[in-house]
């Protein structure tokens, strides 16, 4: 069965998965403000680190942690690890842009619980007002920003450090994913080529190609050729059919792009072009699956060796 059709029949089960999933264990106090996020848009255990500070991007942000089902009875047992951008827009509309959020949590709990992805955190920082310049790497002439090589510095000496330090990751590259959408799809792009020692694993949806004036085709003709690669685009994104198309074509020149640097398709790399997808986190939400499938697909290393998911059959 195709993959796309195999996770519509999966999501027809989500209900009766998540119904009868094991309980969760009873999670450790939180000190120093940090608290559980609980309500009617919150699937799992998703831990919030309120107003974090920055050395090297100024100001402070929330960064939000779910944590896998079975995450406090496994003991030592070590997760691999998502860093995502837009992070309020992630697991609660409450929080989200315009009440739209991703459902990255629902959509990890019934992929795990399905056996269709390893049990992995996943870490989403949020965004703030410094948005445009923190996730672009060069000005745009006409919009400003470039603050990406600073954005990057923040993640990597900051962030990764207060998450290694408060939960039990996997170290080292193979485990470790960045991924976003839009500005946040072309930050994880330059994120993987720039710091593909550190994020060996890369999802850019929707990214902005257009970005002063496709800047990153040039700047990533070079890109290292040991990433595993998740990019798409939607074949409605913008405001008319010439836009679309535009998008569309950036898109395909990007494949194109890796597809020359030795990149194969369907192996270390995957285009998805959506069909009648928007620029929105609805559509994003509504294909996250496959990413996060494509980029976890293999198992995580641990210890020198492949760890076991303990993964029960594939539904037919």
């Amino acid at each position: 069965m195709a993959r796309s059709h195999r996770l519509h029949s999966m999501g027809q089960r989500l209900h009766e998965t998540l119904k009868n999933a094991p309980k969760r264990g009873r999670p450790p106090r939180r000190p120093h403000g940090e608290h559980r996020v609980v309500g009617p848009h919150v699937s799992g255990e998703v831990i919030v680190h309120p107003n974090v500070r920055s050395r090297h991007v100024g100001g402070e942000r929330d960064v939000w942690v779910y944590l896998p089902p079975g995450y406090h009875e496994a003991g030592d047992r070590r997760y691999p690890v998502l860093y995502m951008h837009d992070g309020n827009n992630l697991f609660d509309a409450g929080a989200a842009f315009g009440g739209n959020e991703w459902h990255i949590d629902e959509t990890a709990e019934w992929l795990i619980h399905a056996g269709e992805l390893p049990p992995l955190v996943i870490v989403g920082v949020a965004n703030t007002a410094e948005r445009l310049d923190e996730y672009t790497w060069v000005r745009d002439p006409d919009m400003g920003g470039g603050k990406g090589a600073a954005y990057a510095r923040f993640l990597i000496d900051e962030v990764r450090p207060l998450v290694e330090g408060h939960y039990r990751v996997l170290p080292g590259r193979d485990n470790t994913a960045v991924m976003g959408s839009s500005l946040g799809g072309l930050v994880s792009l330059y994120l993987g080529a720039e710091h593909g020692d550190v994020f060996g694993r890369v999802g850019a949806m929707s990214p902005s190609i257009w970005w002063a004036e496709r800047r990153a085709l040039a700047d990533l003709a070079g890109v290292r050729t040991d990433l595993r690669l998740w990019l798409d685009m939607g074949s409605r994104e913008g405001d008319d059919a010439d836009e679309w198309a535009r998008n569309l074509a950036d898109a395909g020149e990007l494949r194109r792009l890796f597809q020359s640097r030795g990149y194969r398709d369907g192996e270390n790399l995957l285009y998805w072009e959506a069909e009648h997808a928007d620029h929105s986190e609805v559509a994003w939400a509504g294909r996250a699956a496959l990413a996060l499938q494509f980029l976890f697909e293999e198992p995580p290393v641990q210890d020198g060796g492949w760890t076991s998911w303990n993964r029960p059959p594939r539904p037919e």
